[in-house]
């Protein structure tokens, strides 16, 4: 096994995360409940980072998961670098945005899980993860 820094030591945190959709002028509005007509569903999740290392080689993992435990969006095989020059020096924070379409296949509460890696601490594990809730709909589906 190779050697790796201890995790009480390593910098970086996932502040908050929200999923949203993008309207017209692009604002990031965060949304708790989508209510689709079709199937498909382009939706932005957004993730806050703070306490960062400039330095630091930052990676994230991205999973969405159906209510019944379908995992529909897996990246943990496809690590997204955080771009260093996206990290503010004097604050050590950033914001990324990630578009995702899916095809949903049952109303219901959906989980996504971020993973905040750097591959000096932990073996390469996730040094901070977080989970969010939040609902999909057909439109008219709970209308009574």
């Amino acid at each position: 096994m190779s050697s790796s820094k201890p995790l009480e030591d390593a910098k970086g945190k996932i502040a908050f995360i929200y999923p949203t959709k993008r309207d017209s002028n692009t604002k990031e509005l965060p949304i708790l409940n989508y209510f689709i007509e079709s199937k498909n569903l382009g939706l932005v999740m957004c993730v806050a980072f703070l306490d960062l290392d400039r330095d630091g080689d930052y990676f994230i993992t991205l999973s969405l998961k159906s209510p019944s435990g379908i995992e529909i969006l897996d990246t943990n095989g496809n690590l997204n670098a955080i771009p260093s020059n996206e990290i503010d020096p004097k604050t050590g924070t950033s914001f990324l945005s990630v578009d995702v379409w899916l095809s949903i296949e049952e109303s219901g509460t959906y989980q996504f899980k971020c993973g905040l890696i750097n591959m000096e601490f932990n073996y390469g594990n996730p040094i901070d993860e977080k989970v969010i809730s939040f609902n999909i709909a057909r439109a008219g589906a709970n209308d009574e």
